[in-house]
């Protein structure tokens, strides 16, 4: 279908490259292109470099840091880095002809800018909320925790429109935030890799067995020993399992344990690698101890893959318990839900079918474009 595309004029804020798949798991690149499929003008103002002198001043903030508080500073989330950014964003929309900013993650980027043109601000969280959810931020002092959460804060304030993939990141920014609830939307992330065929021809046999995928680059704080707890329970039970693992390179010796260390998105060869891997997976496993919105959640919402996941985060927002997949809160859960599709084929095939569902209607880039649209189009005029 032809879409007429909208008039409003868009500008584009991120300092990562958004054509590099691996820049926030592709994210980056998927908005970009839903946001050039509806709008006739995007100006793109990315990637902003970091100039030598300002990387200097950073790591001697950051040699500082470690000799006076042995912690670590965020360089990525500094006051010195966001002012920059200001510069560079200002000379640039002062050139433009724009209505309204895109700003996706982009919290430093916007925090100092100074304009009276609308900013809708996407994001998966604030750096509140995860600064203590997350074990690697806390390597960070206290004194660079606070800057981080000043940029933030002041993000949150310029912006016009604040927007998030999950209701648990757009609930915390309205109580600990103070941000208007009006100001405050939700539209949820699409899925990065979608399969080939139409939707009905995605039935999987199960004859050959039931094959389980756990997918994610950080072995421990996505729960990839909790995953082959799982597989090693469904074995002993005697259940024709197989367990596949892509994105990390755990020591683990089993014939019917298949390891894929790394693909590369970037890389077609890559990409259709792990379509085939998804092509044939029954059930995803994502034992995570900490995830904000998952996009390979989505993911297996469009190939009809049930998922069981941790429920954290906002990963309720992606996974409808008794739906699209089970919400777990034990490694008995995961365990007793995974059986429990095995030896129910109707109702995996049921769960199977409304994961296609969930994802045509909730989870796709093209759902998440219609939201973010009609934002756009309220900010380019407040009286709609």
């Amino acid at each position: 279908m032809i879409r007429k595309k909208n008039s409003i004029s868009l500008a584009f804020i991120t300092s990562q490259d958004p054509d590099d798949k691996k820049s926030w798991s592709g994210i980056y690149s998927y908005m970009l292109k839903e946001l050039e499929a509806r709008f006739e003008h995007v100006e793109v103002i990315a990637p902003i470099a970091r100039p030598l002198l300002i990387r200097v001043w950073l790591e001697c903030i950051a040699v500082f840091h470690r000799a006076v508080f042995n912690k670590e500073y965020d360089k990525l989330r500094s006051s010195i880095l966001s002012r920059y950014y200001a510069q560079v964003i200002n000379k640039r929309l002062k050139k433009s002809r724009v209505d309204v900013i895109f700003a996706p993650a982009a919290s430093t980027e916007i925090a100092f800018i100074k304009t009276v043109i609308p900013i809708c601000y996407y994001s998966d969280s604030s750096f509140a909320q995860i600064s203590d959810y997350y074990e690697e931020y806390k390597v960070f002092s206290e004194r660079s925790k606070r800057e981080s959460n000043q940029i933030e804060k002041k993000a949150i304030q310029v912006a016009t429109a604040c927007v998030y993939s999950s209701a648990w990141a757009a609930d915390f920014v309205s109580d600990y935030y103070q941000k208007s609830r009006i100001e405050i939307f939700i539209a949820k992330f699409g899925a990065n890799m979608v399969p080939h065929r139409e939707m009905n021809q995605l039935a999987k046999k199960r004859s050959s067995g039931f094959n389980i995928l756990f997918l994610g680059v950080d072995w421990h704080r996505k729960g990839g020993a909790k995953a082959v707890t799982v597989y090693n329970f469904l074995k002993e039970k005697g259940y024709p399992v197989s367990l596949t693992i892509c994105g990390c390179n755990p020591d683990l010796e089993d014939r019917d344990i298949t390891i894929i260390p790394f693909l590369d998105k970037n890389n077609e060869a890559d990409r259709e690698a792990l379509h085939y891997i998804m092509m044939q997976t029954h059930l995803m496993l994502l034992p995570t101890e900490a995830d904000c919105t998952p996009i390979v959640l989505n993911e297996a919402a469009a190939f009809g893959i049930p998922v069981i996941a941790t429920h954290t985060g906002g990963i309720s927002s992606q996974v409808e318990h008794g739906v699209n997949g089970f919400l777990a809160h034990s490694i008995n859960d995961f365990l007793d839900y995974s059986e429990f599709l095995i030896r129910d084929p109707m109702r995996y095939e049921e769960m199977s079918t409304s994961a296609l569902k969930k994802y045509e209607n909730e989870l796709s880039w093209e759902k998440w474009g219609d939201k973010i649209t009609s934002i756009i189009q309220m900010l380019a005029d407040p009286s709609l």
